[in-house]
């Protein structure tokens, strides 16, 4: 869950922006900062985990789970629009902490792929 004022010249109010549990599914919501109704942006099977607003305001950068790949994507707090932004494929890797260059151009994330970690610990 974080804050964001918002850059864009239409409005310059407080978003909260929060994931919140329906089902098995994680999704992301929004709702004014001074409080009022929850406006629903993911609806996608899966978890959708929020990290950070695109510098107009409009879009929110989050690692999705979906098929049982994670990746990252986009939503606008506008239009509900979502776009994928990567396209990996292996079940052992994730995304996380996605974050948008001040520009808007870039996205810096973390990349990481699981193959186990077993060890061993000798009773002494």
């Amino acid at each position: 869950m974080f804050w964001q004022t918002s850059r864009r010249k239409i409005s310059l109010e407080k978003t909260l922006v929060f994931n919140f549990k329906s089902g098995d599914d994680t999704h992301i919501g929004v709702m004014s900062g001074s409080g009022g109704e929850i406006t629903q942006l993911t609806f996608y099977k899966g978890q959708s985990w929020v990290h950070s607003f695109s510098p107009d305001g409009d879009k929110i950068v989050f690692a999705g789970f979906r098929n049982g790949v994670w990746n990252l994507y986009w939503v606008s707090r506008l239009t509900k629009q979502q776009k994928q932004l990567t396209n990996y494929t292996k079940l052992n890797s994730y995304v996380r902490y996605p974050a948008w260059s001040p520009v808007g151009n870039q996205i810096a994330f973390e990349y990481a792929e699981t193959t186990g970690n077993i060890w061993i610990a000798d009773l002494k």
